[in-house]
């Protein structure tokens, strides 16, 4: 792997200052007021040009926070060169919310379920209902949909298609989840769809000294237009993944400030998400490796007693 140094040699700005790394990046500070994003071509130019017309389509006036900006993009020595808008603040990894004492970490935290609900008050007139953002399609594939529901149940088959012996080896009844799955997803009757991140968490937005939310970043992987209540459960399963922050079960903290926003029936589809996502991404990191840590634990959620209990 480049080091930095190496790194901004082959681009031709040897002088930048490392700011960190994104989970698809390393970003430099330009100046005050613009950063450098390095991008290896894997991530794909058409990619980023679309992300930035996506960006340029939010209407942002019902929030607080703010979006990305993109500037400009361009090719370089086989990277993708993305300057963006700086902006200023705390991103909140999980070595941060560790050190931070009881009180502050609670307030992060009910901040961060307001920003989650407050991402559907952004429109965007560039993404249809049930169009993935990534043109990759790495976790949706990225194909013309005619409704919220068939791009589930088509990911669905797709992945049960691509690890059926995995699953069969590692899921309880897995023939019967799957059909369950698709069963309660082809039912489903939505009356609001709304703009989704799909993968908000905390190294995923910026906090200010008080610890309220600045801006949420890293739209892409999962932004679509669909069900909000999928970004709701998603934002509280991914609010501490992997149970890393050990001052405090997040989750179980959480639960109660997001369920009494909820409707009975909206509290239905909070633990089928869980298992739809689970399901969908299972191989994504690692494709079918049962030493890998997503995996096991999407195969874990597949199969939680309580999560299941939205399938009877």
């Amino acid at each position: 792997m480049q080091t930095n140094n190496e790194l901004l040699k082959q681009i031709g700005k040897p002088d930048l200052k490392y700011l960190g790394n994104g989970m698809q990046s390393r970003v430099f500070a330009l100046d005050d007021d613009y950063v450098l994003k390095v991008y290896g071509d894997d991530i794909g130019y058409d990619n980023i040009i679309r992300l930035k017309l996506f960006y340029e389509s939010l209407d942002t006036k019902q929030v607080l926070f703010k979006t990305p900006s993109i500037i400009d993009v361009q090719q370089v020595g086989g990277k993708i060169i993305v300057t963006e808008k700086r902006i200023n603040g705390i991103c909140p990894n999980k070595k941060h919310l560790n050190t931070l004492p009881i009180k502050e970490l609670k307030n992060y935290f009910r901040n961060y379920v307001d920003t989650l609900f407050d991402i559907q008050k952004i429109t965007t007139t560039f993404l249809k209902i049930a169009e993935p953002l990534d043109l990759k399609g790495d976790f949706f594939k990225y194909k013309k949909y005619n409704s919220w529901n068939e791009m589930l149940i088509y990911n669905l088959e797709v992945k049960f298609k691509e690890s059926e012996t995995i699953f069969n080896q590692k899921v309880n009844n897995i023939k019967y989840v799957y059909k369950a799955l698709k069963s309660k997803v082809a039912k489903l009757v939505i009356t609001s769809m709304t703009l989704i991140h799909g993968d908000f968490f905390p190294a995923n937005s910026m906090v200010n000294a008080e610890y309220g939310i600045t801006a949420i970043l890293d739209f892409g992987i999962l932004t679509t237009v669909g069900d909000p209540i999928f970004d709701i459960a998603l934002g509280w399963l991914f609010s501490d993944m992997y149970n890393e922050v050990t001052i405090l079960d997040i989750k179980k903290y959480l639960k109660p400030f997001m369920q009494e926003r909820l409707t009975g029936e909206e509290k239905k589809r909070f633990d089928l998400y869980i298992l739809v996502y689970s399901f969908i991404s299972a191989n994504m990191y690692a494709t079918n490796d049962p030493t890998n840590g997503h995996f096991n634990w999407c195969i874990h959620n597949l199969n939680n007693e309580k999560y299941l209990g939205c399938l009877f």
